[in-house]
């Protein structure tokens, strides 16, 4: 919900309270939305091409953390080699 209503999609951003305004930059909706609206209004490919970077740079920090959760449960404890039997 954070990422509708800050993302300016639905009404524009500026008319949003000031918490909204303030995480509209750091969410990757926000730049879906401006690149959606540049391609179909026409105008310069730059907004287009930011909105790309930063989606592909939001996928590799997602994929990267997802690895790197996946491998710390890959490393085998004594704990959960033998867990404690409780009855």
């Amino acid at each position: 919900m954070l990422q509708l209503t800050s993302a300016g999609g639905t009404y524009p951003v500026q008319t949003s309270p000031a918490f909204f305004n303030a995480l509209h930059p750091f969410l990757p909706m926000s730049y879906i939305v401006d690149a959606l609206r540049r391609l179909i209004t026409g105008g310069g490919l730059g907004p287009v091409w930011l909105a790309c970077a930063v989606l592909t740079a939001f996928t590799a920090a997602s994929l990267a953390l997802t690895a790197l959760s996946a491998r710390r449960r890959q490393v085998w404890t004594l704990d959960r080699l033998h867990p404690e039997l409780s009855l």
